[in-house]
């Protein structure tokens, strides 16, 4: 059996019995949301894809992460590695485009409050989740996280947490 190139999953229905959501990888059935539907899945997918892809629309120097997302994935918008690529941008673009890094962090404080609750987490963990530990270069991005987003920050009561 041929080998599925990573990242590229086959969706599959729901089995036992409807309770949960599972996946194909590599021709091995798992199960991976138990309990959840397959529609629930679909809809956070759906969501977070159009979330990310939203982001990135309005802050059009992030489409060169898009453009070479879509290559190393055969063309699919898996939207947690994508919104972790983009973090990885801010973190090598904060000083030669402050503005743009402020923008994406106010675009994202925005969409974890009004969102459903599935773009709010995959902003928490592949956004805020992803941003660099203390004392790390890119630290200091934690002073653009506005009240929602810094609820998700795991330094966030660490004193000098956000200095790079």
């Amino acid at each position: 059996m041929p080998r599925t190139p990573i990242g590229m999953v086959e969706r599959i229905a729901a089995w036992s019995g409807g309770q949960g959501a599972g996946v194909r990888v590599n021709g091995q059935a798992r199960e991976i949301l138990p309990g959840v539907d397959d529609d629930e899945v679909r809809f956070a997918s759906a969501a977070n894809v159009a979330a990310i892809c939203s982001l990135i629309y309005e802050h059009w120097p992030l489409l060169p992460v898009l453009a070479e997302h879509l290559v190393d994935n055969e063309g699919e918008v898996l939207s947690h590695p994508l919104l972790s690529d983009v973090v990885r941008w801010l973190v090598e673009n904060r000083n030669a485009d402050a503005t743009t890094c402020r923008s994406v962090f106010g675009w994202l404080e925005r969409a974890a409050e009004l969102g459903p609750d599935q773009v709010t987490g995959m902003i928490a963990l592949s956004g805020v989740g992803m941003l660099p530990n203390p004392g790390e270069p890119g630290a200091e991005l934690r002073d653009l996280l506005g009240p929602t987003l810094r609820a998700f920050d795991p330094w966030r009561d660490t004193p000098g947490a956000s200095r790079g």
